[in-house]
């Protein structure tokens, strides 16, 4: 593809760089905002050559180019220099939304940008589960704590990423929207936040306000209505401020009346809205089953088209921070991919044209391997329709079963053949609380934990899985140790335990119960990492 080209006739057919409001790109598509779509001649954008579609969703005049999307970008900025313009946001279209569509439009919108930077940690990931089974890579070693770190530190600090790119949607300074992320991920407020809650008190702002304990790490919502509410702090602080005292006054203001406002309203509102949308999209699949998951998997693509699917994102990343993994969306995900490169593929091997054969075949590849479906869905099988309708039946069907073997996705990155280790289940034993390492047993299959407070706890992995002598168990810790609550102490294989004839039923004792005035068992049905399984006084 001439992307010089391509870029010069595009920016020409949109109305011009003056029809220009903003720009970005997201992994497959040219995402404009212009001040007057009516003028664009939408047929000569379609006939452009590289130009797979078009799509106007959320006030955006959107530009499927596939891969090279990237490239084509490129080349719009040296004409239009649109990255680096600051422009006010345009005035709402016309087009009547209900409230649902807007906040999964925004949400959306938000994710588009950050996309690419989530995938990169999440292929880091994707190694550190891969390379340690192939032998190439020690858990125990440095390196790979160090991957770790890189491949965990854009899901951690998620609400700076996504403070970003909510600055550019709601046109506030991107600055003071990152310091405010900033300041909710910081380390002492997280101290002071754990510390209280553990101790069952609240934390207080100027000694009665209380502020609702949340954990804003990994989280998206929260900070999406935190930039949305600094649009009209900076506004109404830039009104207040005389003209000599903006310089210094301004941002003060701005960041002591924002940061409590989103600390101790919008934080806690925002997490109360991402777990209740968890909550209606998980209770769906709770009522429907693995039928659920079929039926995702074989509406997915017009998901896709709808651009709606980034908008699961956070979704996804609130359930595996939570238990450890996903079980529905991703799933439905997986299989409608590998439907789509497989119809693709079929039509490349079936096809005639030699140009549609190499789009086609080049379109398959993206989806299967990098699971990244819109060259295999504008480009091929929408296109010609029954593969359209093939690949929805076959995502379906493959929805199915993946539901009823209970698959579970683990990861988060873009699901693929190459990313198919992310569905690996291994077991995870992490750090119930501050204290100590007392004991790691030689076998690796069970742990003797000291508290701060003097609880002593025994973890054992499995029933008589002594007799494996160590095999499939890797010990992330050694005694002596000391561990922070949440700490990696163990991982073992469950698969393979099971495969070996052992039932993976895991004690938890507390061997010292005669120093603690009540010891009671919670009645969590589903363990998952935050789940309470004891309470001692």
């Amino acid at each position: 593809m001439d992307y010089e080209n391509t870029a010069k006739k595009i920016l020409q057919r949109v109305g011009g760089k003056d029809n220009v409001i903003n720009l970005v790109h997201c992994m497959t598509r040219l995402r404009f905002t212009l001040k007057d779509e009516s003028i664009v001649d939408d047929e000569a954008v379609k006939k452009t050559k590289g130009v797979m579609g078009i799509m106007k969703k959320g006030g955006q005049y959107q530009i499927i180019i596939g891969n090279d999307v990237g490239n084509v970008f490129n080349e719009l900025n040296k004409l239009g220099n649109f990255s680096n313009e600051v422009k006010e946001v345009p005035a709402k279209s016309n087009e009547k939304k209900n409230i649902f569509t807007m906040l999964m439009d925004t949400i959306s919108g938000i994710m588009a940008p950050v996309i690419p930077a989530i995938i990169g940690a999440a292929m880091i990931k994707v190694l550190l589960t891969l390379l340690p089974m192939i032998g190439v890579l020690s858990t125990n070693g440095q390196t790979y704590q160090l991957l770790s770190v890189i491949g965990d530190g854009a899901f951690f600090f998620m609400p700076v990423l996504i403070a970003i790119s909510a600055s550019k949607k709601f046109g506030t300074n991107m600055y003071y929207a990152a310091s405010i992320a900033l300041i909710m991920l910081h380390p002492n407020l997280i101290t002071l936040m754990n510390t209280a809650h553990d101790a069952g008190q609240t934390v207080k702002f100027l000694k009665y306000i209380p502020v609702t304990y949340a954990s804003y790490s990994y989280s998206v919502i929260p900070i999406i209505l935190a930039v949305y509410s600094l649009r009209y702090v900076e506004r109404f602080v830039d009104k207040i401020t005389p003209v000599v005292t903006k310089n210094f006054l301004k941002p003060m203001l701005v960041v002591l009346i924002e940061v409590p406002i989103a600390l101790i309203i919008l934080g806690p509102l925002g997490a109360i809205c991402g777990n209740g949308l968890s909550t209606v999209v998980y209770a769906i699949h709770d009522k429907l089953g693995f039928i659920a998951i079929g039926l995702v998997a074989g509406v997915y693509p017009f998901v896709v088209m709808a651009g709606m699917h980034h908008a699961f994102t956070p979704i996804k990343l609130g359930m595996i921070a939570t238990t450890g993994y996903e079980n529905f969306i991703c799933i439905g995900e997986l299989c409608s991919n590998m439907a789509q490169g497989a119809a693709s593929l079929a039509v490349a091997l079936r096809s005639k044209n030699k140009d549609f054969k190499q789009i086609a075949g080049s379109s398959a590849f993206s989806a299967l391997f990098a699971g990244i479906t819109e060259p295999a869905l504008y480009g091929v099988t929408l296109r010609l329709k029954r593969p359209m309708l093939g690949a929805c039946i076959g995502g379906a069907v493959g929805g199915l079963v993946g539901g009823f073997f209970q698959m579970k996705c683990f990861g988060i990155a873009t699901p693929a053949i190459v990313t198919i280790v992310q569905y690996v289940e291994k077991g995870v034993v992490y750090a119930p609380f501050d204290g100590k390492v007392d004991a790691v047993f030689e076998t690796g299959h069970a742990l003797g934990l000291v508290s701060e407070d003097g609880v002593e706890l025994l973890v054992h992995v499995g029933i008589d899985t002594v007799n494996l002598k160590g095999k499939h168990f890797t010990p992330k810790k050694k005694s002596g140790d000391t561990m922070k609550k949440g700490d990696i102490l163990l991982e073992f294989d469950i698969d393979k335990i099971k495969a070996d004839g052992y039932d993976v039923t895991t004690p938890i004792i507390i061997s010292n119960t005669e120093q603690f005035a009540k010891v009671k068992a919670c009645e969590d049905k589903v363990v998952t990492k935050e789940s309470k399984l004891l309470s001692v006084q």
